[in-house]
Protein backbone atom coordinates (compact mmCIF):
# COMPACT_ATOMS: atom_id res chain seq x y z
CA UNK A 1 0.00 0.00 0.00
CA UNK A 2 2.79 2.24 0.71
CA UNK A 3 4.50 1.64 -2.53
CA UNK A 4 1.39 1.84 -4.34
CA UNK A 5 0.79 5.73 -2.56
CA UNK A 6 4.75 6.30 -2.71
CA UNK A 7 4.58 5.76 -6.96
CA UNK A 8 1.14 7.61 -7.38
CA UNK A 9 2.76 10.66 -5.85
CA UNK A 10 5.93 10.40 -7.95
CA UNK A 11 3.57 10.19 -10.88
CA UNK A 12 1.74 13.36 -9.76
CA UNK A 13 5.40 15.27 -8.96
CA UNK A 14 6.84 14.43 -12.33
CA UNK A 15 3.32 15.70 -14.17
CA UNK A 16 3.56 18.94 -12.14
CA UNK A 17 7.13 19.05 -13.47
CA UNK A 18 6.69 18.03 -16.71
CA UNK A 19 3.53 20.42 -16.61
CA UNK A 20 5.86 23.52 -15.64
CA UNK A 21 8.66 23.15 -18.14
CA UNK A 22 5.61 23.22 -20.82
CA UNK A 23 4.61 26.24 -19.33
CA UNK A 24 7.97 27.77 -19.21
CA UNK A 25 8.77 26.91 -22.97
CA UNK A 26 5.66 28.32 -23.87
CA UNK A 27 5.98 31.72 -22.19
CA UNK A 28 9.75 31.70 -23.39
CA UNK A 29 7.99 31.55 -27.00
CA UNK A 30 5.53 33.92 -26.68
CA UNK A 31 7.94 36.36 -25.83
CA UNK A 32 10.17 35.82 -28.27
CA UNK A 33 7.50 36.17 -30.93
CA UNK A 34 6.23 39.28 -29.18
CA UNK A 35 9.53 40.96 -29.22
CA UNK A 36 9.44 40.09 -32.84
CA UNK A 37 6.61 42.34 -33.65
CA UNK A 38 5.63 45.75 -32.92
CA UNK A 39 1.54 46.71 -32.32
CA UNK A 40 0.52 49.61 -34.05
CA UNK A 41 -2.55 51.29 -32.96
CA UNK A 42 -4.45 52.39 -36.22
CA UNK A 43 -5.66 56.28 -35.19
CA UNK A 44 -7.62 56.44 -38.46
CA UNK A 45 -8.89 54.18 -41.45
CA UNK A 46 -8.70 51.03 -39.53
CA UNK A 47 -10.18 48.43 -37.42
CA UNK A 48 -9.95 49.31 -33.65
CA UNK A 49 -7.97 46.45 -32.94
CA UNK A 50 -4.06 46.69 -32.86
CA UNK A 51 -2.50 45.50 -36.29
CA UNK A 52 0.34 43.31 -36.22
CA UNK A 53 3.62 43.92 -37.89
CA UNK A 54 6.61 42.08 -38.21
CA UNK A 55 9.69 43.50 -37.18
CA UNK A 56 12.99 40.85 -38.37
CA UNK A 57 15.74 41.28 -37.54
CA UNK A 58 17.20 39.69 -40.61
CA UNK A 59 15.52 39.67 -44.09
CA UNK A 60 17.97 36.66 -45.64
CA UNK A 61 16.05 35.06 -48.01
CA UNK A 62 13.36 36.32 -48.13
CA UNK A 63 11.14 36.32 -51.42
CA UNK A 64 10.41 40.27 -52.69
CA UNK A 65 8.40 38.97 -55.76
CA UNK A 66 5.72 37.48 -54.10
CA UNK A 67 6.01 38.94 -50.42
CA UNK A 68 5.39 38.15 -46.98
CA UNK A 69 2.38 35.70 -48.07
CA UNK A 70 0.22 35.20 -44.41
CA UNK A 71 -1.36 38.11 -44.48
CA UNK A 72 0.80 40.09 -42.10
CA UNK A 73 2.04 43.48 -42.94
CA UNK A 74 5.60 44.17 -43.10
CA UNK A 75 5.57 47.67 -42.80
CA UNK A 76 3.76 50.44 -40.55
CA UNK A 77 0.95 52.48 -42.05
CA UNK A 78 3.21 55.83 -41.47
CA UNK A 79 3.41 58.09 -44.23
CA UNK A 80 6.38 60.54 -43.83
CA UNK A 81 6.98 64.13 -45.91
CA UNK A 82 10.01 65.69 -45.26
CA UNK A 83 10.33 69.90 -45.29
CA UNK A 84 13.94 71.63 -44.73
CA UNK A 85 13.46 75.58 -44.52
CA UNK A 86 9.83 75.64 -45.55
CA UNK A 87 6.86 76.70 -43.37
CA UNK A 88 4.31 77.70 -45.65
CA UNK A 89 2.39 75.28 -47.64
CA UNK A 90 1.32 75.64 -51.65
CA UNK A 91 -1.85 74.35 -53.04
CA UNK A 92 0.29 71.91 -54.70
CA UNK A 93 1.86 70.81 -51.08
CA UNK A 94 -1.63 69.83 -49.59
CA UNK A 95 -3.42 68.72 -52.02
CA UNK A 96 -0.51 65.81 -52.07
CA UNK A 97 -0.62 65.50 -48.50
CA UNK A 98 -4.39 65.16 -49.06
CA UNK A 99 -4.02 62.45 -51.65
CA UNK A 100 -1.73 60.76 -49.11
CA UNK A 101 -4.75 60.55 -46.66
CA UNK A 102 -8.02 60.20 -48.77
CA UNK A 103 -6.50 57.46 -50.97
CA UNK A 104 -4.28 55.76 -48.95
CA UNK A 105 -5.46 56.23 -45.19
CA UNK A 106 -2.80 55.98 -43.12
CA UNK A 107 -2.44 55.49 -39.38
CA UNK A 108 -0.74 58.58 -39.20
CA UNK A 109 1.30 61.21 -41.10
CA UNK A 110 4.52 62.27 -39.90
CA UNK A 111 6.10 65.81 -40.86
CA UNK A 112 9.76 65.67 -40.89
CA UNK A 113 10.76 69.25 -40.23
CA UNK A 114 13.31 72.01 -38.93
CA UNK A 115 10.52 74.54 -38.65
CA UNK A 116 8.37 74.59 -35.35
CA UNK A 117 5.17 74.07 -37.06
CA UNK A 118 3.55 75.28 -40.88
CA UNK A 119 1.51 78.65 -41.41
CA UNK A 120 -0.34 79.77 -44.22
CA UNK A 121 -4.62 79.15 -45.45
CA UNK A 122 -3.09 75.16 -47.33
CA UNK A 123 -1.94 74.30 -43.96
CA UNK A 124 -5.01 75.05 -42.28
CA UNK A 125 -6.97 73.33 -44.90
CA UNK A 126 -4.92 70.30 -43.79
CA UNK A 127 -4.86 70.11 -40.45
CA UNK A 128 -8.40 70.60 -40.28
CA UNK A 129 -9.33 67.86 -42.72
CA UNK A 130 -11.53 65.47 -41.21
CA UNK A 131 -9.94 62.33 -39.29
CA UNK A 132 -6.59 63.13 -40.16
CA UNK A 133 -4.18 62.02 -37.24
CA UNK A 134 -0.23 64.05 -37.98
CA UNK A 135 2.71 64.66 -35.74
CA UNK A 136 6.08 66.93 -36.17
CA UNK A 137 9.15 65.26 -35.94
CA UNK A 138 12.32 67.67 -35.41
CA UNK A 139 15.06 67.14 -37.66
CA UNK A 140 18.37 69.17 -38.42
CA UNK A 141 19.74 69.55 -42.13
CA UNK A 142 23.04 67.51 -42.22
CA UNK A 143 25.88 69.21 -43.39
CA UNK A 144 28.19 66.30 -43.76
CA UNK A 145 28.17 62.31 -44.79
CA UNK A 146 30.56 59.95 -43.46
CA UNK A 147 32.36 62.95 -42.95
CA UNK A 148 32.28 64.30 -46.63
CA UNK A 149 30.57 67.62 -46.62
CA UNK A 150 27.89 68.07 -48.52
CA UNK A 151 27.67 70.01 -52.25
CA UNK A 152 26.73 73.70 -51.76
CA UNK A 153 24.86 73.83 -54.85
CA UNK A 154 22.92 70.49 -54.06
CA UNK A 155 23.26 70.68 -50.15
CA UNK A 156 19.74 70.48 -49.15
CA UNK A 157 18.48 68.06 -52.07
CA UNK A 158 21.44 65.54 -50.92
CA UNK A 159 20.98 66.07 -47.15
CA UNK A 160 17.40 65.21 -48.09
CA UNK A 161 18.13 61.99 -49.95
CA UNK A 162 20.03 60.78 -46.91
CA UNK A 163 17.51 62.09 -44.13
CA UNK A 164 14.90 59.91 -45.46
CA UNK A 165 17.05 56.85 -45.34
CA UNK A 166 17.39 57.04 -41.91
CA UNK A 167 13.46 58.27 -41.64
CA UNK A 168 12.95 54.59 -42.65
CA UNK A 169 15.70 53.31 -41.13
CA UNK A 170 14.08 54.38 -37.68
CA UNK A 171 10.27 54.47 -38.29
CA UNK A 172 9.33 51.87 -41.44
CA UNK A 173 6.59 53.27 -43.60
CA UNK A 174 6.11 55.22 -46.49
CA UNK A 175 8.32 58.21 -47.32
CA UNK A 176 6.28 60.48 -50.30
CA UNK A 177 8.47 63.46 -52.03
CA UNK A 178 6.24 66.63 -51.12
CA UNK A 179 4.87 66.56 -55.01
CA UNK A 180 3.81 63.08 -55.35
CA UNK A 181 0.01 62.39 -55.40
CA UNK A 182 -1.19 59.38 -53.92
CA UNK A 183 -4.07 57.63 -56.37
CA UNK A 184 -4.98 54.14 -54.74
CA UNK A 185 -4.00 52.78 -51.96
CA UNK A 186 -0.49 51.26 -50.90
CA UNK A 187 -1.10 48.74 -48.48
CA UNK A 188 -0.50 45.90 -51.15
CA UNK A 189 3.12 46.95 -50.98
CA UNK A 190 3.30 46.81 -47.65
CA UNK A 191 3.77 42.91 -47.53
CA UNK A 192 6.97 43.85 -49.01
CA UNK A 193 10.69 44.55 -47.35
CA UNK A 194 10.62 47.33 -49.41
CA UNK A 195 9.41 48.67 -52.46
CA UNK A 196 10.57 51.25 -55.18
CA UNK A 197 10.24 52.57 -58.58
CA UNK A 198 12.92 50.83 -60.88
CA UNK A 199 11.90 51.28 -64.52
CA UNK A 200 13.84 49.21 -67.02
CA UNK A 201 17.16 50.12 -67.82
CA UNK A 202 16.49 53.46 -65.43
CA UNK A 203 18.13 54.31 -61.95
CA UNK A 204 15.70 54.02 -59.22
CA UNK A 205 13.23 56.38 -58.12
CA UNK A 206 13.64 58.02 -54.48
CA UNK A 207 10.21 59.57 -54.32
CA UNK A 208 8.04 56.57 -53.56
CA UNK A 209 9.51 54.45 -51.10
CA UNK A 210 8.12 51.77 -49.04
CA UNK A 211 10.27 50.58 -46.41
CA UNK A 212 10.57 48.18 -43.40
CA UNK A 213 13.11 49.80 -41.05
CA UNK A 214 15.17 47.00 -41.33
CA UNK A 215 15.15 46.31 -44.94
CA UNK A 216 18.62 45.41 -45.84
CA UNK A 217 18.40 47.77 -49.08
CA UNK A 218 18.16 50.72 -46.66
CA UNK A 219 21.69 50.28 -45.12
CA UNK A 220 23.21 49.26 -47.97
CA UNK A 221 22.21 52.13 -49.83
CA UNK A 222 23.53 54.70 -46.83
CA UNK A 223 26.65 52.69 -47.10
CA UNK A 224 27.07 53.97 -50.85
CA UNK A 225 27.55 57.36 -49.55
CA UNK A 226 30.84 56.14 -48.15
CA UNK A 227 32.32 57.26 -52.08
CA UNK A 228 30.09 60.57 -52.05
CA UNK A 229 30.33 62.92 -55.31
CA UNK A 230 29.14 66.43 -54.69
CA UNK A 231 29.09 67.14 -57.94
CA UNK A 232 26.49 64.92 -59.46
CA UNK A 233 22.92 65.94 -59.16
CA UNK A 234 21.18 62.58 -58.89
CA UNK A 235 24.17 59.94 -58.92
CA UNK A 236 24.46 59.07 -54.62
CA UNK A 237 20.66 59.37 -54.85
CA UNK A 238 19.74 56.73 -57.65
CA UNK A 239 22.20 55.95 -59.95
CA UNK A 240 25.26 54.61 -57.85
CA UNK A 241 22.89 52.15 -55.23
CA UNK A 242 21.52 50.74 -58.54
CA UNK A 243 25.14 50.01 -60.01
CA UNK A 244 26.17 49.05 -57.43
CA UNK A 245 24.32 46.92 -55.15
CA UNK A 246 20.86 45.89 -56.78
CA UNK A 247 22.48 44.99 -60.07
CA UNK A 248 24.21 42.11 -57.79
CA UNK A 249 21.27 41.69 -55.64
CA UNK A 250 17.73 42.51 -56.92
CA UNK A 251 16.30 40.47 -54.82
CA UNK A 252 16.39 43.09 -52.07
CA UNK A 253 13.34 44.94 -53.30
CA UNK A 254 10.30 44.67 -54.76
CA UNK A 255 10.54 46.22 -58.17
CA UNK A 256 7.71 48.62 -59.46
CA UNK A 257 7.99 49.44 -63.07
CA UNK A 258 6.22 52.63 -64.42
CA UNK A 259 2.64 52.47 -61.92
CA UNK A 260 4.64 55.01 -59.30
CA UNK A 261 4.65 57.45 -61.93
CA UNK A 262 7.59 58.70 -61.32
CA UNK A 263 8.99 58.97 -64.99
CA UNK A 264 8.04 62.07 -67.17
CA UNK A 265 4.50 62.44 -67.32
CA UNK A 266 4.31 66.51 -67.61
CA UNK A 267 2.43 66.75 -70.77
CA UNK A 268 -0.41 64.48 -69.56
CA UNK A 269 -0.81 65.79 -66.26
CA UNK A 270 -0.12 70.01 -68.09
CA UNK A 271 -1.16 69.88 -71.72
CA UNK A 272 -3.87 67.11 -72.13
CA UNK A 273 -6.79 65.49 -69.89
CA UNK A 274 -5.80 61.71 -69.46
CA UNK A 275 -7.99 59.23 -68.98
CA UNK A 276 -5.53 56.29 -67.62
CA UNK A 277 -4.23 58.40 -64.55
CA UNK A 278 -6.36 56.66 -61.97
CA UNK A 279 -3.88 53.11 -63.03
CA UNK A 280 -1.01 54.80 -61.20
CA UNK A 281 -0.36 54.02 -57.50
CA UNK A 282 1.10 57.61 -57.24
CA UNK A 283 2.47 60.19 -59.48
CA UNK A 284 5.26 62.60 -59.77
CA UNK A 285 4.11 65.98 -60.43
CA UNK A 286 7.05 67.92 -61.30
CA UNK A 287 5.07 70.77 -60.90
CA UNK A 288 8.43 72.71 -60.24
CA UNK A 289 9.87 71.86 -63.69
CA UNK A 290 6.56 73.19 -65.61
CA UNK A 291 8.61 76.78 -66.11
CA UNK A 292 10.49 74.80 -68.54
CA UNK A 293 8.63 71.65 -69.56
CA UNK A 294 5.01 73.60 -69.89
CA UNK A 295 5.45 77.44 -70.97
CA UNK A 296 2.61 77.14 -73.12
CA UNK A 297 0.37 77.38 -70.49
CA UNK A 298 2.55 79.32 -67.73
CA UNK A 299 1.08 82.91 -68.69
CA UNK A 300 -2.68 81.77 -68.01
CA UNK A 301 -1.61 79.47 -64.58
CA UNK A 302 1.42 80.83 -63.44
CA UNK A 303 0.48 78.54 -60.34
CA UNK A 304 -2.21 76.66 -58.89
CA UNK A 305 -4.59 77.96 -56.49
CA UNK A 306 -7.99 76.63 -54.97
CA UNK A 307 -9.75 79.36 -57.44
CA UNK A 308 -8.17 78.72 -60.62
CA UNK A 309 -7.75 75.03 -60.38
CA UNK A 310 -11.88 75.24 -60.49
CA UNK A 311 -11.63 75.56 -64.53
CA UNK A 312 -8.34 73.97 -64.78
CA UNK A 313 -8.84 71.42 -68.19
CA UNK A 314 -5.94 69.63 -67.94
CA UNK A 315 -5.51 65.95 -65.94
CA UNK A 316 -3.80 67.54 -62.67
CA UNK A 317 -7.02 69.52 -62.82
CA UNK A 318 -9.00 66.66 -62.26
CA UNK A 319 -6.71 65.17 -59.98
CA UNK A 320 -6.34 68.50 -57.38
CA UNK A 321 -10.73 68.88 -57.20
CA UNK A 322 -11.21 65.54 -56.26
CA UNK A 323 -9.21 65.41 -53.08
CA UNK A 324 -9.34 69.21 -52.17
CA UNK A 325 -12.98 69.09 -52.53
CA UNK A 326 -13.48 71.35 -55.46
CA UNK A 327 -16.57 70.70 -57.43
Amino acid sequence: MKLRVFFCFRMVAESFRLLVVLCAVSVTLLVLWYNSTEILHPATGGSLTAVRQIITESFEGFNNQTGNENGTYLVPNIIHFLRFKKNNLTFVDAVCVLSAFKNHRPDKILFHTDVESFVGPYWEKVKNTPGIVYEFRKVILPDTIFGQNFSKIFHVWHASDVTRIRILMEYGGIFLDNDVYVVQNLNKFRKFEMTLRWDDNQCIGTQVLIANKKARFLRLRLESYRQYYPDKWYYNAGCKPTEEVLYKRPELVHRVKLLFGVHMLVSKLYKELWQEWRQQYTIHLLVRHRSYLDEEHLQQWPIFDEINIKDYPMTFGEMAREVYGIS
